[in-house]
């Protein structure tokens, strides 16, 4: 984690997986605090070097008052 304090997502993302992770964080902020979140795969690089496979459910977290999002995850 300390590796990536500081540096944005995509500087690590493969650059083949970028358009369909910046869709998926998209379709998470449109569907808001009561959307499912979707399965996102893509390939990130480990601070060895190499490609590694990676799987995960974005979420974020809406304030309530203004529905901005507050954190994404």
């Amino acid at each position: 984690p300390g590796a990536l304090v500081g540096r944005p997502s995509a500087d690590i993302i493969h650059p083949d997986d970028l358009a369909s992770v910046l869709e998926t964080t998209g379709a998470v902020l449109r569907a808001g605090p009561a959307g499912e979140p979707p399965v996102c795969r893509y390939r990130a690089r480990h601070v060895d070097g190499r490609w590694i496979w990676l799987e995960g459910r974005p979420r974020a977290t809406f304030d309530p008052r203004s529905g901005h999002v507050m954190e994404f995850q």
